[in-house]
């Protein structure tokens, strides 16, 4: 739960949530063509509740909360891999 999702380039991405330890930092991506999720590289900062937009070929992730759910204010810009 509490995780953020961004379509792109006909692929769906899943970034954070809330795991048994508190926010995580996992990134994966959901391929429909081929009905498999595939591991993308971790996003630099654990959080559970961000908010994602997909923009121009990249995926920006902001906000979102700490294990004491505390604000975030921590912005990051993603450019998923091999999309082919």
């Amino acid at each position: 739960s509490g995780f953020s999702v961004s379509p792109l380039d006909g692929q769906i991405f899943v970034f954070g949530g809330q795991g048994l330890e508190g926010p995580i930092d996992n990134a994966e991506r959901y391929d429909p063509k081929t009905n498999k999720w595939l591991k993308e590289p971790d996003i630099p900062t654990r959080r559970t509740s961000p908010t994602s937009v997909p923009f121009d070929g990249k995926i920006y992730v902001f906000g979102g909360q700490t294990n004491d759910l505390e604000a975030l204010s921590a912005n990051e810009i993603l450019y998923p891999v091999d999309l082919n």
